[in-house]
C-alpha cells in the first residue's frame, strides 16, 4: 500500500500599505517567528507582499530569509500586489516571484530621511544600496541589471545571448532608462 501525501499550504499576509513598512512592520524576525509557528506538516508557503517600501537596513536579513532559510523548509512563493522602494529590492530574492494581475514591482529611489527632509542617496551611499540590490537579485537567480534599473534611471537590454545588461547598445532594448524600471503583470 502506498501512503497518500498531501501538501499543506500556508498563506501569510505581510500587511498592506502603511501597515507593511519594511523594517517597521515587516522584518526578518517577525517573518521568522510567524513561519516557526506554522504546523510542522506545512510544505508550501505563500507570502503576500503589498508594501510602499521602508528601511533599507532590513534588506540583507529579509533577503537571506527569503532566498535561503525559508526555501530550505518550504516551497516558497512571494506574491506581489505592490513592492515599491525597498520592497522591490527584497522581492528579487525569493526563488519564486509572482506579480498579481493588478500589481507592480519597482520604483526604488533610495533616500535618507533627515528630520523632515528626504535626501536622495548619491555617490558611495548610492553605490552601496545598488550593491545590496544586486545581491538580492543574485540570491533570487535574477539578473543584477534588473536590480540596477529598478533603483535609478538605467537602461535595460538583452544582449545577443539573451542576458540582461545595462548597456543600451548591447542588443534588444527593454527599458530606455529615462526613469526607474517598474514591472507589472502584463
Amino acid at each position: 500500500m502506498t501512503p497518500v501525501v498531501r501538501a499543506q499550504t500556508a498563506v501569510l499576509d505581510l500587511g498592506s500599505g502603511e501597515e507593511a513598512i519594511i523594517g517597521l512592520h515587516v522584518t526578518a524576525d517577525v517573518l521568522r517567528e510567524a513561519t516557526e509557528a506554522l504546523p510542522e506538516e506545512t510544505t508550501d508557503l505563500v507570502l503576500l507582499l503589498d508594501t510602499p517600501g521602508g528601511f533599507f537596513d532590513e534588506t540583507p536579513a529579509l533577503a537571506e530569509l527569503l532566498a535561503r532559510q525559508l526555501p530550505a523548509r518550504f516551497n516558497l512563493a512571494l506574491v506581489v500586489r505592490e513592492a515599491s522602494s525597498t520592497g522591490a529590492v527584497i522581492a528579487l530574492a525569493p526563488p519564486t516571484l509572482a506579480i498579481r494581475h493588478d500589481g507592480f514591482l519597482g520604483g526604488h529611489a533610495p533616500f535618507e530621511r533627515l528630520g523632515e527632509i528626504d535626501l536622495d542617496l548619491i555617490e558611495s551611499d548610492l553605490e552601496v544600496a545598488l550593491l545590496v540590490a544586486e545581491k538580492c537579485a543574485e540570491l533570487g537567480d535574477r539578473p543584477k541589471a534588473v536590480a540596477r534599473a529598478l533603483m535609478k534611471p538605467t537602461p535595460l537590454a538583452l544582449d545577443d545571448e539573451g542576458n540582461a545588461t545595462n548597456d543600451p547598445l548591447a542588443g534588444e532594448a527593454l527599458h530606455d532608462g529615462r526613469e526607474t524600471l517598474v514591472l507589472n503583470a502584463r
